[in-house]
């Protein structure tokens, strides 16, 4: 009988990730996707609302200014969150791969008796062989049928980087024009 957790490996797979991660992530996609959609919009900073207040009587460099501030904070924030959870899964990385090693070399400690004990013409196995010869087998086949759903993960977890930040960059841009013309303007 397999004593092993068939999904005993699966944990690699899920990449750790703070809720403060998520929430830094999408505020900044809101913050940047705004922006820039009131840029293709045609819509001025001073024309909007926000909770409730009213930024039309707002001069629109100062506006520009927060909403500067704004962004960047969360990119920051979601950037320094970011670095956070990769050095947690890390860690997470380094003890699953502890347990890995060490029935990986109960493995070539069981291989080692049974061709010790083949040379002495002593039939069967070593007791325990079968179970660790059973873990590396569900290792392997685990390792094999996660492959493509690690690939996946991969393309997901830069998606998750990048396109906020490409978002954020772009709303810096456009916010950084504001600025530039509202300070041409004065």
């Amino acid at each position: 009988m397999n004593s092993h957790d068939q999904k005993q490996f699966l944990e690699l797979l899920q990449v750790y990730k703070s809720e403060d991660t998520k929430k830094a992530r999408r505020n900044l996609s809101v913050i940047g996707f705004v922006i820039v959609a009131m840029r293709l919009l045609g819509i001025q900073i001073t024309e909007i609302r926000v909770f409730g207040a009213d930024l039309s009587k707002t001069s629109e460099l100062y506006s520009l200014l927060l909403a500067l501030v704004l962004i960047v904070y969360w990119a920051v924030i979601f950037l320094l969150s970011w670095v956070h959870d990769s050095e947690i899964q890390k860690e997470r990385k380094i003890l699953v791969d502890a347990e890995i090693d060490q029935i990986m070399t109960s493995w070539k400690r069981f291989e080692k008796l049974k061709l010790e004990m083949e040379a002495k013409n002593e039939g069967g196995n070593p007791r325990g062989y079968n179970e660790a010869k059973a873990a590396v087998e569900m290792y392997h086949r685990q390792c094999q049928r996660t492959a493509r759903a690690d690939k996946y993960g991969r393309i997901i977890r830069a998606l998750e980087l990048f396109v906020p930040l490409g978002i954020a960059l772009t709303a810096i841009g456009i916010i950084s024009n504001g600025i530039w013309f509202s300070l041409q303007e004065q």
